[in-house]
């Protein structure tokens, strides 16, 4: 394992700034990971994980389904603020399977195609000035390309964004603390947060974003709805939900939620 690691990232590094590999075989992990110009980089380096975060957000779905506070065919309408304005269509609502599933039929991103496109040119941060209000209102304004529950997967930001936004106010608690309280503490990821609450040692683990050619790229805190791509990361605390994913009948969330 460790060998096919090492080329891996001899391979990776080619091609990009740098890179971190983790590997988890037989129970067993391998973590190895450098800069292009030979900087270290480790299973402590902390990075974006970008999209990744959904998973924790339907995990934290299904933890509340077991908690017995919402079910998968609950209407999302029902968790969020009193007078949002959530679409429907054919007499259909949107469910928080839907949401996690992507087959709510809300269109990818909050904010217009264009001028999200153009800031992302021009490197800038696409979603810098969206709000939780202004995620309401782009999920008001949405038109549904299709029935909820039918056709094909179409990958929605804006779905799980409002998800993410309907179990925080079902709970009380804003996203980046119930992530920490319900998946990362009982799991053991020490590092896993969403950017403002990184401490003054981890910001030091921080590993800044490129763009092509090795441009430096500015992190996305994505506040305006953190449960779509907020979550920074190591590649230790990712082994670790990654074996918790694995053998989910062993992990203290079962204990916690049954």
């Amino acid at each position: 394992m460790e060998s096919g690691v090492l080329a891996e990232l001899e391979r990776g590094v080619r091609r990009r700034a740098g890179l971190v590999i983790g590997v988890l075989r037989d129970g067993e992990t391998s973590v190895r990971g450098r800069t292009a110009d030979g900087g270290l980089l480790d299973g402590q380096s902390i990075f974006e994980i970008g999209s990744i975060t959904k998973t924790f957000t339907s995990l934290l779905l299904a933890d509340g389904v077991v908690r017995g506070e919402w079910s998968l065919d609950t209407p999302v309408r029902d968790l969020l603020p009193a007078g949002t304005t959530v679409p429907s269509s054919s007499g259909v609502e949107i469910t928080l399977e839907h949401l996690a599933t992507h087959t709510s039929g809300l269109p990818n991103a909050p904010i217009p195609v264009v001028a999200g496109s153009v800031e992302m040119l021009r490197g800038r941060d696409p979603y810098a000035r969206l709000t939780t209000e202004g995620l309401l209102r782009a999920l008001g304004a949405a038109t549904l390309k299709r029935t909820p529950g039918t056709g094909p997967v179409h990958y929605s930001n804006l779905g799980v964004g409002v998800l993410g936004l309907a179990l925080a106010t079902a709970t009380g608690r804003a996203y980046a603390d119930l992530v920490v309280e319900r998946i990362c503490a009982p799991l053991g990821l020490v590092d896993t947060v969403v950017d403002g609450h990184l401490g003054v040692v981890q910001r030091s683990r921080v590993v800044p974003g490129h763009r092509g050619r090795g441009r430096p790229a500015p992190p996305w805190p994505l506040e305006g709805m953190p449960a779509a791509g907020a979550l920074r990361s190591t590649a230790d605390d990712m082994l670790r939900f990654l074996a918790a994913q694995l053998d989910p009948d062993h992990t203290p969330l079962v204990t916690r939620s049954g």
